[in-house]
């Protein structure tokens, strides 16, 4: 539930509803009979008449035995396996795995796969203790915690090792990165994309200097065995067989940095057998800046905003690295116009001689 508003001392709401199963939809509720419904029919896959997929929300016990919070959504039917899976989980700065709905993840379930969504440890799922859990030294844990969904998934029966696929991008994109090369056996195929993949140089790439407290430093010798020890680029193996992996990446990214990607896919045929497929699309993303920003259970965490703009009617502060100095040109300081119109006030219609008779 997002973007709530109402008008001071109406009795009743606006918001907007969304999860795994319906598009997002406006709701009104009313204070005097406290109940809500939609301005509209939601548009979604029937969970209320119990003919479309269903979603499970389940735990699985990590390698240490903490215990992780995971979303499935089955195709209609779906009680038992195994089924064609795709493994999701992002477990950074402190961002949740919310409820909402995808065509992508729809498509998939209709066709009778299954989507699972695991809310691994460096995520914001259970709060700042969550992230910290996952986040600088303790980052591995998120790896850990995403090799445990998968062992669940093929243990529980939903899934097999020949049918299970990892599915990510930016820093669920590392996650999939470091997945692959800690234990490739498990894993049929991989979509790995804008991805952090060599660790031990991250900072000098896009705006990894942005990211030292998430990470780590590659330049402290107490970080860097840590950032080694799960750097995608590092720990790919001579003569092991690597699942198909499809890697994407924009022609330039201002915010990870394109170089991950090409390095990442430039090892990888080298040492594996299972095809590659290096895809490269648009002109890229911007830079992300911090803000602040509440989630469920009054937990401010740190997350970054998709905008490189300043707000309306503001400029970059000089110390903020968005400012970009103006330089002179050779119309500063004039006033520039443009020329005067034919037939205007500023330049009267001109008048021709009558044609001589």
């Amino acid at each position: 539930m997002t973007r709530m508003t109402a008008s001071p001392g109406a009795d009743h709401a606006w918001f907007v509803h969304t999860d795994f199963l319906h598009a997002p939809a406006v709701h009104r509720f009313d204070l005097a009979e406290r109940g809500t419904e939609p301005l509209a029919p939601a548009e979604g896959d029937g969970r209320r008449t119990g003919t479309g997929p269903a979603v499970r929300q389940v735990t699985y016990a990590s390698g240490d035995g903490t215990e992780v919070p995971m979303y499935l959504i089955l195709p209609p039917g779906a009680e038992q396996g195994p089924r064609p899976t795709i493994l999701h989980a992002y477990g950074g700065f402190g961002a949740s795995a919310a409820p909402g709905y995808g065509t992508s993840l729809m498509a998939w379930v209709r066709a009778g796969g299954i989507y699972a969504i695991a809310g691994v440890r460096g995520g914001g799922e259970k709060g700042a203790a969550w992230h910290a859990a996952g986040s600088g030294a303790n980052k591995p844990n998120a790896f850990t915690d995403f090799s445990a969904a998968a062992r669940w998934l093929t243990g529980q029966g939903w899934t097999t090792p020949s049918q299970l696929a990892i599915r990510g991008a930016s820093h669920s994109g590392l996650t999939v990165a470091a997945a692959l090369t800690r234990d490739p056996s498990q894993y049929a195929a991989a979509v790995c994309s804008d991805a952090l993949t060599d660790m031990a140089r991250y900072p000098r790439f896009g705006i990894g200097t942005w990211w030292l407290r998430e990470f780590g430093d590659p330049d402290n010798p107490e970080d860097i065995d840590t950032l080694l020890g799960y750097s995608p680029y590092h720990n790919v193996v001579p003569g092991t067989f690597y699942p198909a992996v499809l890697v994407t990446s924009p022609r330039h990214d201002a915010r990870v940095g394109d170089e991950h990607t090409r390095k990442k896919s430039g090892s990888l045929p080298l040492q594996g057998e299972g095809p590659l497929s290096l895809r490269r699309t648009g002109a890229g993303r911007q830079p992300a800046y911090p803000k602040e920003i509440s989630t469920p259970g009054n937990c401010s965490l740190r997350w970054r905003s998709s905008s490189s703009r300043p707000a309306p009617g503001g400029a970059w502060p000089t110390s903020h690295p968005g400012y970009t100095p103006r330089v002179p040109s050779k119309w500063s300081g004039r006033r520039r116009t443009k020329p005067p119109r034919r037939g205007s006030w500023r330049s009267p219609t001109r008048t021709t001689e009558p044609a001589a008779t």
